[in-house]
């Protein structure tokens, strides 16, 4: 009722005439703020309800666009994280504890008598083999902390790490 008061007391004031005796209307059209609404036949009643439930359509795909543009933001940041970390150079951050590991590997070699990795091919058993290659046998390739009692890759006594300093990450 409300809304057909409101409508019109906007119609009227538009230079409208309109019947408010029920739902019986005369005038199709009323101008509100400038812009003309069409009723096409509907009471202000069944229009208010109208664009109430176009107004929520509205909202409605509004907050789906939104959604859907998150998750397009998202799956773009995650596609340009992956592609980042595909172009980054696959460089080992060991390479300070390597320098470090194979100083110590070879004072140790020098001052031992024997050969101190017997079971795997390293620089000083006349092999040809290099530190990698001992690597490769001892830890598997990884120069960084293995867990156990030796450490390393090229698996020191911990008692070396007094001597030296940290070998290892």
């Amino acid at each position: 009722m409300k809304a057909a008061i409101l409508l019109g007391a906007l119609a009227v004031a538009a230079g409208a005439s309109m019947a408010l005796a029920g739902r019986d209307e005369t005038v199709k059209r009323v101008v509100v703020d400038g812009h003309q609404i069409r009723y096409n036949g509907l009471g202000p009643e069944r229009w208010a309800r109208r664009y109430r439930i176009e107004h929520n359509r509205f909202l409605a795909e509004q907050r789906h666009r939104r959604r859907l543009e998150r998750q397009f933001r998202r799956r773009l940041h995650t596609l340009s994280q992956r592609r980042l970390q595909a172009r980054r150079p696959s460089v080992p951050p060991t390479t300070g504890w390597r320098a470090k590991q194979i100083a110590a590997a070879e004072t140790i070699a020098q001052e031992s008598a024997g050969d101190p990795w017997p079971h795997c091919p390293d620089p000083f058993d006349g092999s040809g083999a290099g530190w990698d290659d001992t690597v490769n046998c001892e830890n598997g390739g990884d120069w960084n902390d293995s867990p156990g009692y030796f450490r390393c890759g090229l698996q020191f006594d911990p008692m070396w790490e007094a001597r030296f300093g940290r070998l290892c990450p």
